[in-house]
Formats: C-alpha cells, sequence, structure tokens
C-alpha cells in the first residue's frame, strides 16, 4: 500500500477513535446529568411529602384547639403529641388542672419526647403593665406553677424593663433582640404549701428577663 495511502487510512482511523471517545465523554456526562437530575427530583418529593405530612399535623392540631369546650384529657394529650410531631417543644406548657392519672400519662409523653420540660403553668394568671411619662414600663404578673409531681406555686412577679428608644422599638415589632441592650428585672415571691417546696415560701428571687416575639424568658436566681 502506497504510502500517502497508508497516512490517509490512519488518520480516518484515528478521526473514527476520536469521534467514539467524544459520543461516549458525551454519553457520560448524559448520564452524569440524568443521575443529578433524577436526585433532584427525589429530594423535592421528600421535601414535598414533608410539608405535606407537617400541613396535616398542623391542620389537626389546629381542629383540636378550636374543638368544643370542654375538651377531655384525652384530647388535650393528643394535642400535645401533634404539636411536638410539628417539632415544637416549648419551656413550658400552659394547660387547665387535670385528673392525676391523666397528669401521670401526660408527664409521661413529656418525660419521652422533651425531657428538660419540668412543670406547667396553669390558666388564670394574669399581668399588667404600665408604661411610664418617662418610658419605663413597669409589670406585674400573678401566676400558679404545677410541677410533674402536681404541687403548686403561686408566684407574683414586679418589676422594671426600658432601654434606648431604638431598642424597645426593636422589640415592639417583635424582633430579636440582645437582652443585654436593656434593662428587663423584677423581684419574685412565691407561695405554696406543697410540703417539698415550703423553702420557696421563704425566698426572694430575680429574674432576668428577655422579651422575645411571643414570650417573656426568665432567669429567675434565688437571693442569699
Amino acid at each position: 500500500m502506497p504510502v500517502a495511502a497508508r497516512s490517509a487510512r490512519r488518520r480516518a482511523v484515528l478521526a473514527l477513535a476520536v469521534d467514539r471517545g467524544h459520543r461516549r465523554l458525551q454519553l457520560g456526562e448524559l448520564a452524569t446529568s440524568f443521575n443529578q437530575m433524577t436526585e433532584s427530583i427525589e429530594h423535592l418529593l421528600q421535601t414535598e411529602a414533608e410539608k405535606k405530612r407537617l400541613e396535616e399535623e398542623l391542620r389537626i392540631a389546629h381542629e383540636i384547639q378550636m374543638s368544643p369546650l370542654p375538651q377531655g384529657p384525652d384530647v388535650l394529650l393528643r394535642a400535645v403529641k401533634r404539636l411536638y410531631n410539628l417539632g415544637i417543644f416549648p419551656e413550658w406548657w400552659k394547660l387547665p388542672p387535670l385528673p392525676r392519672d391523666a397528669w401521670a400519662a401526660l408527664d409521661a409523653l413529656i418525660a419521652e419526647r422533651d425531657p428538660y420540660c419540668r412543670g406547667v403553668v396553669l390558666p388564670g394568671g394574669a399581668d399588667w403593665q404600665w408604661l411610664r411619662d418617662d418610658g419605663v414600663l413597669e409589670v406585674d404578673a400573678r401566676y400558679v406553677l404545677q410541677d410533674k409531681n402536681g404541687a403548686r406555686v403561686q408566684v407574683v412577679s414586679q418589676g422594671l424593663r426600658h432601654g434606648p428608644p431604638d431598642v424597645i422599638a426593636a422589640l415592639a415589632r417583635g424582633e430579636a433582640v440582645d437582652p443585654s441592650l436593656y434593662y428587663f428585672r423584677t423581684a419574685m415571691r412565691f407561695e405554696t404549701a406543697a410540703a417539698e417546696l415550703l423553702h420557696l415560701n421563704f425566698v426572694v428571687a430575680i429574674g432576668v428577663g428577655g422579651r422575645e416575639a411571643r414570650l417573656v424568658r426568665l432567669d429567675v436566681f434565688a437571693l442569699a
């Protein structure tokens, strides 16, 4: 075979090999792209399924909340379970008085799902606020706590909240504000007939407060 013919044939074979290699590369890229698309679709489906589950949990919790009064202990227990299923873990629960067996069931549920919760705030409490001309807010709160053993403690908490105008305005808008930027302190006294908690009757405590969008947080320290 002439040299020119052999050279042309080699170029043709080389071109074919390059073309096949390019096609394999394209197919590989296409497969990778398809796998990525499949993973994205699966992720979207999982996200949508989780969204639907949470929406259903919220719908049922809302139905329980809006159900006609009076609500029995079993209904209340279902509501607490639904809220836990939604990922809501409050530091305290505001609940009505319950029979001893209902408290036992509720305590078991809370211990299983949220072991850091140790008691509830009972309905019937109240708080008053006075905004003075100098911008200081006077607070007076009275409520009853009940621990997991059923012991009740009446709390009287009175104090002051004030700070720079822009910080107080941010609190009023429901924004997250560092508590160190304003003053929020309360003097707290307790009253109880529970034998295991009688020492609280001889204590004055200071509450260091923080105002959040939907709650007030108090860190309580007993004075020696």
